[in-house]
């Protein structure tokens, strides 16, 4: 089976958490790697900020049916991960702050997994 193949079934049977915590993963595991090799570190920034862009627009949409003060919370972080994200592409600036943002929701998603396959 080819990889794109591969990534196409494996996407199928995933559910939207988990989907979710696998990219939060891999963009997490950039910031961490990308140390300070400019090159490195921007192309890190930049996918974390599309990742919170593309959960800030689901965030936002009519159909999320997640509760309010979370959404208000959540779209709060959001905006703090992009703002960090964008002062860091062009500074030194510490990444820790985006790191443990992230692995903060990694741990939440993963709560949130155990919870549904303990019910399931």
């Amino acid at each position: 089976m080819s990889i794109r193949r591969y990534q196409s079934a494996q996407s199928l049977s995933e559910t939207p958490q988990e989907i979710e915590l696998r990219v939060f993963g891999a963009v997490t595991g950039g910031l961490e790697a990308a140390g300070t090799d400019v090159g490195r570190r921007a192309d890190a920034l930049y996918r974390n900020l599309r990742l919170w862009s593309m959960l800030q627009t689901d965030l936002a949409s009519p159909g999320n049916a997640l509760p309010a003060p979370l959404k208000h919370s959540l779209l709060t972080l959001a905006r703090f991960a992009q703002h960090y994200s964008y002062m860091a592409i062009g500074t030194e600036a510490p990444l820790a702050p985006l790191i443990a943002i992230n692995r903060q929701m990694m741990e939440a998603l993963s709560a949130q997994l155990a919870i549904r396959r303990e019910r399931a």
